[in-house]
């Protein structure tokens, strides 16, 4: 990647760095005032408004990011589009909690999904402004509205959480977090629609834009259908239980890979016609990417009878072996956010969504079979052993599109693969010996040494990468680059 897409990254990661501080002194906050029932009630009623919010992006956030075109007609009627299908799908969304509540007139599900209508209208009209941003690579628009949305929308939950609002205090929180991000990127990103509405304008991307939404669904059913399964067929309090475990492994995506995306995307869109380079950036990202989230998740798991009960409290105590199997799904969700990034931004979306297929079927396989035992820690299994046998092909066509070999991205990954095994090894060696310590000192000494370990394994099996990261990151610090 070149210096400019790096720097992006590095933005986007520390203003995601900001924004996971914030989110992890609510959780235990949040989680002590309102249990796994609340937490569950809101996992449930969640998926459904995000898979009809895919709809009102329709793939057009992509199209735009991608698109020559500076304003217009392009911009100006992919907005109004992305405005009236938000609409449209509030009203969907609102005929359905109609149907819930005619169902089952004492459910607490309708309301939540009453109350969380604002979300879609919001995201939808995001799309465009988004997609500005990463073509412009004002990046730092995304750090700003990440950061100061989710310390306001934190301080809501917290003052209505105090004050008995129970699940509402959630629901608030996501309008609140939503209403600002809509207002900093629109007001950064140099939209400014016009009253035209061309659809003719909008037609030559709509083959990308469909496909991408149709990854998005796919991937969307792979990665939320776990939730709506749980949550019918064991109750929302088991479905608390494993939806904290997977918002505390998608910490290091959200944190590492998430923002990176669009970096990523931006420099594969740069390189889509040169192999070489091609290539190369691919095994960098991936590189980058999964040697800071590997340490991340392993220490997770090695140390999460440690680490959670105090942030959480004893009645989250089951949630422990949930998030030391979800772990896997951590890691590949990091890996698979490199591969997407690659297949749409080399303009091979269809490659991507039948990747997503067959991720999607897979994983829905797994869960299924782990609900039938009604065990949220056997349905994390289930799920962590499907991603890992889903993450084979897409390796293998990545691999394709790029003109490399799997086992020289693994030669490359070295590594981070012998450094998480060393944590494993210095863990195991040393809790015998740390019995008569604090839980709190046990972790502070585990952290330490795996952390050590670690950097000392990466340096050792690959020094001209470890040296070469070193020197990017020594270059951007000296430059200071502003992004506009």
């Amino acid at each position: 990647m070149s210096r400019n897409h790096l720097s992006g990254a590095l933005v986007l990661t520390f203003g995601n760095a900001v924004k996971m501080l914030v989110q992890f002194a609510l959780v235990p906050i949040l989680a002590r005032m309102l249990g796994p029932e609340a937490y569950g009630l809101a996992a449930l009623v969640m998926p459904f408004i995000l898979f009809v919010n895919l709809f009102a992006d329709a793939g057009l956030e992509k199209a735009v990011a991608r698109s020559d075109q500076s304003d217009g007609a392009f911009v100006s009627t992919a907005f109004w589009l992305s405005g009236l299908l938000g609409l449209g799908l509030c009203l969907i969304m609102a005929a359905l909690a109609g149907v819930v509540l005619w169902r089952d007139p004492a459910t607490a599900i309708a309301p939540v999904m009453l109350g969380l209508l604002p979300v879609l209208a919001m995201s939808a009209l995001c799309a465009v402004p988004n997609g500005l941003v990463i073509r412009s690579s004002r990046l730092k628009t995304f750090a700003a509205a990440d950061i100061v949305s989710t310390l306001v929308s934190g301080v809501v939950a917290i003052v209505l959480a105090m004050n008995h609002f129970g699940v509402w205090a959630l629901v608030w929180q996501q309008n609140v977090l939503w209403f600002l991000r809509l207002t900093i990127i629109s007001c950064f990103s140099g939209l400014r629609p016009k009253f035209v509405f061309e659809l003719r304008s909008v037609s030559p991307h709509l083959i990308f834009a469909i496909s991408t939404l149709g990854i998005g669904v796919v991937e969307f059913l792979a990665r939320s259908f776990d939730n709506v399964l749980i949550g019918w067929t064991i109750g929302p309090a088991a479905l608390g239980v494993y939806a904290m475990g997977y918002q505390l492994i998608r910490a290091p995506e959200l944190l590492v890979a998430g923002p990176v995306y669009a970096s990523l995307f931006s420099a594969f869109v740069s390189n889509a016609d040169d192999p070489i380079a091609l290539a190369k950036a691919y095994k960098t990202a991936m590189r980058a990417v999964v040697q800071i989230c590997t340490p991340l998740l392993a220490g997770l798991a090695l140390v999460a009878d440690l680490a959670l009960p105090p942030i959480l409290g004893a009645k989250w105590a089951v949630t422990i072996p949930v998030v030391q199997w979800l772990a896997i799904t951590g890691l590949v969700l990091c890996v698979w956010t490199v591969i997407g990034a690659l297949l749409v931004g080399i303009g091979r979306p269809q490659i991507q969504l039948r990747s997503s297929l067959w991720m999607a079927a897979t994983t829905i396989l797994g869960i299924s079979i782990g609900a039938t035992t009604r065990s949220p820690v056997v349905v994390a299994a289930a799920v962590s052993i499907a991603m890992c046998i889903a993450i084979g092909p897409m390796l293998k066509r990545a691999a394709e599109v790029t003109r490399t070999r799997v086992v020289d991205l693994f030669w490359a990954l070295r590594g981070p693969i012998f450094g998480a095994a060393t944590m494993a090894a210095v863990t195991f060696a040393l809790r015998p010996n740390l019995g008569g310590l604090h839980d709190l000192t046990q972790l502070g000494v585990l952290m330490l040494a795996n952390a050590s370990a670690y950097l000392l394994v990466l340096w050792a099996a690959n020094p001209e990468a470890a040296s070469e990261d070193l020197r990017s990151v020594n270059d951007l610090l000296r430059r200071r680059p502003a992004l506009a």
